[in-house]
């Protein structure tokens, strides 16, 4: 990408004026973003955040007056895009524990007036208390897990999402995103009551290797989820005649490196097309 650089170019962290506001009309926000992180960088030069299958999704499935919860919520891009799509009726609950990250997601919701969003500056697990957070030169990659080589390492907060959310309103369908770089099975086992409900769905990265760093793997995570009832949809982009299109196979490729589920139950799926 022009401009953008690669990921280990340290020249942008040389750059006088790091910091930029522009308008990404894909999600329709204002954005912030820090040049010196690779990823806030590219999404600066392409004008649009790379993610389009979650995007997608989002968009699909999600209506006025449904809630969206936002585990790993980075900066806070899916929430704005899922605020939009759940509207003044809706809900979106953001969790992030990485301190500098949450105060970018806290300028998000300022600027972009997101008044149906609640923020939580802190991880989820199925224990509560403190754990140990790390990472380098990109917000998204910073990790639960035990990394040798990370630049920063630091304390942060866990909670439990049955806790947490125990009281709070979550109406119409509930779609929860989970994002925590091999984190994502601690933090389902923290959501008993969650995944009891029919009008749930699980959005939910799958990094074996990772996976199995914090004693689980993606064999495990899938069986549990199947366990509770949910069927596990590997959501793919389609171009037919030129248009963009979406479907959700039942059939995915357990040998990949890394990809993304969607758990479902069928009461979660009738009001879906696809």
């Amino acid at each position: 990408m022009i401009g953008a650089g690669g990921r280990e170019d340290p020249e942008w962290n040389n750059l006088a004026r790091p910091y930029r506001v522009f308008f990404d009309r894909g999600i329709q926000a204002y954005v912030w973003a820090d040049l010196t992180d690779w990823g806030a960088r590219w999404h600066y030069y392409c004008g649009a955040y790379y993610d389009p299958t979650n995007q997608q999704l989002i968009k699909r499935l999600l209506r006025p007056g449904d809630t969206f919860v936002d585990v790993g919520a980075n900066f806070g891009i899916h929430s704005i895009l899922a605020s939009h799509a759940v509207g003044a009726t809706g809900k979106v609950y953001c969790f992030e524990p990485n301190p500098r990250t949450f105060d970018v997601l806290k300028a998000h919701a300022v600027i972009n007036n997101l008044q149906n969003c609640t923020l939580f500056h802190m991880g989820l697990s199925e224990v509560a208390g403190q754990l140990s957070l790390s990472g380098s030169d990109h917000a998204g990659t910073y990790t639960l897990r035990k990394v040798s080589d990370a630049a920063t390492t630091m304390q942060v907060k866990i909670g439990v999402a049955d806790e947490v959310l125990a009281d709070a309103a979550l109406p119409g369908k509930i779609l929860v995103k989970i994002d925590t770089e091999g984190f994502e099975h601690h933090v389902l086992r923290g959501m008993q009551l969650l995944r009891r409900r029919l009008n749930v769905a699980f959005l939910v990265e799958i990094t074996d290797e990772w996976l199995k760093e914090t004693g689980s793997s993606a064999t495990s995570l899938i069986e549990d989820m199947h366990s509770d009832g949910f069927i596990a949809y590997h959501p793919r982009l389609r171009y037919p005649r030129l248009k963009r299109g979406m479907t959700l196979d039942s059939a995915y490729d357990a040998g990949t490196y890394q990809y993304d589920l969607l758990f479902a139950k069928p009461d979660f799926m009738k009001s879906t097309s696809f």
